[in-house]
């Protein structure tokens, strides 16, 4: 008999046009599985939680059917009585009702749901005993935990907390008056309850424990407390350097209010800023102002220690103008110099490959000069001429080797020479420390590292070197620690700016000629724009699990 109630409690709500039906979207779920304590007793408020699972007894997580509770009794509670519920994609085929079931009659009873447009369902049997008796126990007391009496409130709601019997109905009254539908205490006994709109000066606040018939068998003590009026003032607003600065130029923002505040926020363009209180009564924060020139107005959002939020226009406004850019040639002074330097050690003999840039019409060949460190330098050979020693390996460069070294770590260093075999003045390679007896690989510093950033992005570029097999970004902390932060076979990366506060970080490269080696030297530093916010997205990535592997190396 239930179950054609209830199926044709369905069928009337999928027809009625009052009524929003959202269908089932599935193919594959056979019943729905309804998970509940196997005992309750008569007014216990209990926890119910279906799944909609296949013939294998599996989830079925994209269903999305709508369906109906039922019990044995009339009069029983249940969620959304008369009503479907609907799973959605964010159920994941399992949906929950805490304390959504409460029994009016002791005995075996069902719980049953049905799908309004599949033939799906389910159903459970619990065993539902007498209600707790009524005599004053232990198991009856009731007790208020906040507030506090002598509490003082500033905002006009108030959160009532307490500890009674487990899973039963708590009646809420506020100076004599219902608060609205019962609180449910938890499987431990707590229960909790939001109180709003309160306007009186002096409160007395009482929890009543009520069994299933909705009779009171047990009270708490009662709760004085006040309401204060006093609200949180904004006095002033100050910019420094000034209320008139260029586009994304540094700013500090001081705000005088009243002390103590939990949280006070500052909203510029859109990005809503926290400030700090320093002194008393003073919040500050620094920041950038927006790019775009502009008046902005500046709203400040206040936030009491009782949770009492202000939010007012203030008085002062920011302008900003666009940004003055003067550009000044660079004055080219040609300076010879070795780039895309690499070595490659095999056995006894070390190769070097190079390229020269800004080099003079004197320019006829070169000079490698080796010892133990780079002080005693007392070893050298001499390559052929220009026309000789072309590289294959870096295209207009040149190569030159030196072979049967006994087995060590050496310092080299390549110095120009003209044709009467003088050395060209400042004219040398930085100093290429490698070790001979194993096969290994050395490679020349990055430079050339440049920024630039627009509204949404920054991107980091640096002159390529032929020999790098790829790159290793480093994160520079405010203390000087390096961090590697990603690896990437090109010579550039993007970064997405984020919302949120304006952040610059601090960011080196060096190369890499194998998997494991790298430049000798960080690139000089660039301070890099990475918000609003956080690091967003790496736009270029090399591959994932590499990248991976090497971060966890370098951390």
């Amino acid at each position: 008999m239930k179950k054609i109630f209830s199926s044709i409690l369905a069928l009337l709500l999928v027809s009625s046009s009052a009524l929003p039906v959202a269908f089932s979207a599935t193919t594959n779920a056979t019943r729905i599985e309804i998970m509940a304590p196997t005992t309750a007793r008569v007014g216990e408020a209990i926890d119910v939680t279906l799944r909609a699972v296949d013939k294998d007894n599996k989830t079925v997580t994209n269903y999305l059917g709508s369906v109906i509770f039922n019990t044995d009794n009339i009069g029983d509670t249940i969620p959304a009585p008369g009503k479907t519920v609907t799973f959605t994609a964010n159920d994941n085929g399992e949906k929950k009702f805490s304390k959504g079931i409460v029994f009016k009659k002791s005995g075996k009873q069902k719980i049953y749901v049905y799908d309004v447009s599949d033939e799906i369902q389910g159903e459970v049997t619990v065993t539902v005993e007498a209600e707790w008796a009524t005599t004053t126990t232990n198991d009856q007391t009731i007790t208020i935990i906040t507030p506090e009496t002598g509490t003082k409130i500033t905002a006009d709601m108030v959160v009532v907390s307490g500890k009674t019997r487990k899973n039963s109905k708590v009646n809420i009254k506020l100076n004599g008056q219902d608060m609205g539908s019962p609180a449910l205490s938890d499987d431990i006994g707590i229960f909790t309850k939001n109180i709003s709109g309160i306007t009186q000066e002096s409160n007395i606040l009482v929890a009543e424990l009520i069994d299933g018939t909705n009779t009171v068998v047990a009270k708490s003590a009662e709760i004085k407390f006040g309401r204060v009026t006093t609200t949180s003032s904004t006095y002033g607003v100050t910019i420094m350097p000034s209320s008139t600065v260029e586009a994304s130029s540094p700013i500090e923002v001081t705000v005088d209010a009243t002390p103590g505040l939990s949280e006070l926020s500052i909203s510029i363009d859109g990005s809503v800023l926290v400030a700090k209180e320093g002194t008393a009564g003073k919040y500050s924060l620094q920041t950038v102002a927006p790019m775009k020139a502009w008046v902005y107005k500046l709203p400040i959002s206040q936030k009491d220690a009782l949770g009492q939020v202000k939010t007012a226009e203030s008085t002062t406004v920011l302008t900003v103008t666009e940004k003055v850019v003067v550009v000044v040639p660079p004055t080219p002074v040609p300076v010879p110099a070795f780039k895309n330097l690499k070595t490659v050690t095999t056995g006894s003999k070390i190769v070097f490959d190079f390229w020269v840039e800004n080099a003079g019409s004197d320019l006829s060949g070169f000079k490698i000069a080796y010892g133990p460190n780079a002080d005693a330098l007392n070893q050298e050979v001499v390559t052929l001429p220009l026309n000789r020693i072309p590289s294959q390996l870096v295209p207009g460069g040149y190569t030159w080797y030196v072979d049967k070294i006994p087995e060590g770590t050496y310092t080299f260093k390549i110095f120009g020479r003209t044709q009467d075999g003088s050395l060209i003045s400042n004219f040398a390679s930085e100093p290429i420390v490698a070790t001979i007896g194993k096969d290994s690989c050395t490679i020349g510093n990055v430079a050339g590292l440049m920024v630039t950033t627009d509204d949404d992005k920054s991107i980091i570029s640096w002159t390529a070197l032929t020999g790098a097999t790829s790159y290793n970004i480093y994160k520079v902390s405010a203390a000087g620690d390096y961090a590697l932060f990603q690896n990437t076979k090109e010579p550039t990366y993007t970064i997405n700016l984020a919302k949120g506060d304006v952040v610059y970080e601090n960011f080196v490269v060096k190369a890499k000629c194998d998997d494991t080696t790298e430049s000798k030297e960080y690139s000089s530093m660039s301070k890099v724009q990475t918000g609003p916010g956080i690091v967003a997205i790496l736009v270029i990535l090399s591959a994932i699990t590499w990248a991976f592997l090497m971060r966890r190396r370098y951390i």
